[in-house]
């Protein structure tokens, strides 16, 4: 996994949780949903609010085609434990679609409260 709220991405060690405090921007938190997931979106929620920012929903990064025991049962229970909605997911595999197919697809996979209007 590359990126997350706390990782320095400028000369100055700026992070996503600065930016977004800078732009006084709300944050999706884009999560897995295996083992362990609960655990680590929580801390991440959890450093989001710490810092006075808001987060806005969870996204699911990679949704399997046939999910296991742990990703149905984390289906079920993310936003209960984390106190923040799942608004949306990323069927696993989209990367790989033709840029076209991507983009008329992917307002399909979040809530229509998560897109912008018009």
């Amino acid at each position: 996994r590359d990126g997350g709220l706390l990782v320095p991405f400028d000369s100055a060690a700026g992070t996503i949780a600065d930016l977004a405090d800078e732009l006084g921007a709300e944050l999706l938190v884009v999560t897995g949903m295996g083992l362990g997931t609960i655990n680590a979106t929580a801390l991440t929620v959890e450093a989001i609010r710490r810092r006075g920012l808001t987060p806005r929903g969870l996204v699911w990064g990679s949704v399997p085609r046939e999910p296991d025991l742990a990703e149905r049962t984390n289906r079920e229970d993310m936003a209960r434990w984390v106190g923040v909605p799942v608004v949306g997911g990323v069927p696993e595999g989209a990367a790989l679609l033709p840029p076209a197919r991507f983009a008329t697809e992917a307002p399909g996979w979040f809530t229509p409260r998560v897109l912008p209007e018009g």
